[in-house]
């Protein structure tokens, strides 16, 4: 964190994410935000774009 917090000039924002990070933000010496299910937030949000065209083969 103080490597990162010095390259960008501030404090990073640390995410965690995922069935157990609740139990692993109280673990981090740094403030951290939660969001337990990013990974799904995610999806959700590239199953709502419009399919790209595939690249031909060769």
């Amino acid at each position: 964190m103080a490597e990162a917090e010095e390259l960008i000039g501030k404090r990073p924002l640390v995410v965690v994410t995922g069935g157990e990070s609740a139990a692993v933000r109280t673990l981090l010496k740094s403030p951290a935000a939660g969001v337990p299910d990013l990974i799904l937030k995610g999806l959700a949000v590239l199953a709502q774009q419009p399919p790209r065209p595939r690249a031909r083969r060769r």
